[in-house]
This record gives C-alpha cells, sequence and structure tokens, in this order.
C-alpha cells in the first residue's frame, strides 16, 4: 500500500508544480518560445550539414532527424521529472536534505514531485512539427512496428538518462558537487547521439555501447526503424532499452541508498 500512498502524493504534488508553472503565463510563454527557437537553430545546423552532404555514411537527413527527435524527446522527458536533481548537492551542502529524510516519502520522489512543465512542453511540439514533416517526406516509415520501436526508445532512453542525473545525485554524498558528473557525462555526450554511432571509431562505439550504454537511446532503435544493417546483433538487443534503463536506475538508486546510509547530516 506504501508505493501507491507514494505515487499518489507524487502526482498531487506534480500537479501543485504544473500549476505555479502556469501561474506565470508570459514568463512560461517566453520560456517555451525560446527553448523552441534553441531547438529549430541546433536542428537545422545538422539538418543542414546533412543535406549539403546528401547523407552521412548511408543515412539520409530524414534518418538522422528521427534520432535528433528520439534524443530530444527522451531529454525532455528525463528532465521532467528530474531537473531539481541537479541541485541535490546544495540540499546536502545547505541542510535541506535532513528535512527531506524526516518526511515519511523517499526524497528522490519529493525531488521528482518538482517537474519541469516546460522542458517537456516545449520539445513536445518542436518534436510534433518535425515528426510532421519526416511524415510527409517519408510516408511509408510509421507502421505499427515503426511506432512501437520509437516509443521504446523515447522510454527507454529518459530511463537512461534518468540514470546518470541519479547517479550524480548519488555521488554527492562522497564529493559535495556532482554538477561535474553531469556536465561531464550527459550534456559531454549528448551531442554525439544527433549522429550514427558508425561515423565514431571502435573504441567511442565500444564504450557507447557496453560502459556507457547511450548508443540504445537512438542509435540502435533507429538500426531497426530503418531496416538497416544490425552487424548481427538480434533487433530485441537494439530494442532493449528500456530493460537497460532500468537496471542502470536501480543501480543508481542503489548507490543513493549506500550514500544515505554513510550520511551523518549538514552539522548545521
Amino acid at each position: 500500500m506504501k508505493i501507491f500512498h507514494n505515487i499518489s502524493v507524487l502526482f498531487s504534488m506534480m500537479k501543485l508544480s504544473i500549476k505555479s508553472a502556469l501561474i506565470y503565463r508570459v514568463s512560461f510563454v517566453m520560456d517555451i518560445i525560446t527553448s523552441i527557437m534553441m531547438f529549430t537553430s541546433e536542428f537545422f545546423v545538422v539538418y543542414l550539414m546533412v543535406d549539403e552532404m546528401n547523407e552521412i555514411n548511408g543515412w539520409t537527413k530524414e534518418q538522422i532527424a528521427v534520432m535528433y527527435v528520439i534524443t530530444i524527446l527522451a531529454g525532455a522527458i528525463e528532465v521532467f521529472f528530474t531537473d531539481q536533481m541537479r541541485n541535490f548537492s546544495n540540499k546536502i551542502l545547505w541542510g535541506n536534505l535532513d528535512l527531506d529524510l524526516v518526511r515519511p516519502f523517499h526524497p528522490l520522489l519529493r525531488t521528482m514531485g518538482d517537474v519541469s512543465f516546460s522542458a517537456l512542453l516545449n520539445v513536445v511540439i518542436f518534436s510534433a512539427v518535425i515528426i510532421t514533416y519526416i511524415t510527409i517526406t517519408v510516408p511509408w516509415l510509421w507502421t505499427f512496428r515503426n511506432i512501437v520501436v520509437f516509443v521504446i526508445s523515447v522510454i527507454g532512453g529518459s530511463l537512461i538518462f534518468s540514470s546518470i542525473t541519479i547517479f550524480s545525485c548519488a555521488i554527492s554524498f562522497w564529493t559535495f558537487d556532482s554538477q561535474f558528473f553531469y556536465r561531464l557525462v550527459k550534456q559531454g555526450t549528448r551531442q554525439l547521439l544527433w549522429y550514427p554511432m558508425d561515423i565514431y571509431n571502435k573504441i567511442i562505439r565500444l564504450v557507447l555501447t557496453f560502459v556507457y550504454p547511450l548508443a540504445f537511446v537512438s542509435y540502435y532503435p533507429s538500426l531497426v526503424i530503418f531496416d538497416k544493417d544490425t552487424h548481427g546483433v538480434p533487433a530485441a538487443f537494439c530494442c532493449s532499452s528500456i530493460f537497460i534503463g532500468l537496471v542502470l536506475c536501480s543501480l543508481a538508486v542503489g548507490l543513493w541508498h549506500i550514500g544515505v546510509k554513510k550520511y551523518e547530516g549538514s552539522g548545521c
């Protein structure tokens, strides 16, 4: 019953967070517009470059556009739930974590309840425009199988991204500032996912597959969507991002609990 109570409280907190964001409507709308403009400029840098060369290693501009949309949608869902987790180290430094630990609610779920609605909405609007364009350009693309693979890759990608954020929260117990980890691992590698992995050397491909499995966010699912050579990798493995994400999130939460057990309070 406790898990259902936690879920109910989480949804209530999310609802309140969204309502509070909508109070400042001008600021909310401006945030949406500026974010869409940023994604548009970012996307067209990649799109026009591929258009100039016709293709990159056998990948057309429409195919790379799908990879881009998968990546930003997965990232937007992750940010929607974990936006405030980036400041988790500040909770430790300022003693706010002490208050969360004595409340009858899991501290990570408490942080997840403070959602970033605009960060999700602007990506959804932008992605809808890009998907509409791709559908018009490649009308045969969205078969039932491809829609399922697309949805799986977005959900799985968001879990993989979320595991990185939770890991950064966990190591805050030892480093007291995990921003460097988040910037290095998440933001520092984000642009790698805009392009197919086969343009990188073997070492990078191995790292992004077996060490830091970002390749499962958009690259491997795209191989299945566009019926490309998977180099002997089973299609089910290419679309296993949800399983991989759940494993990584479980490991991250486990490390976080180890940190909590060693945590002795802020001393304030």
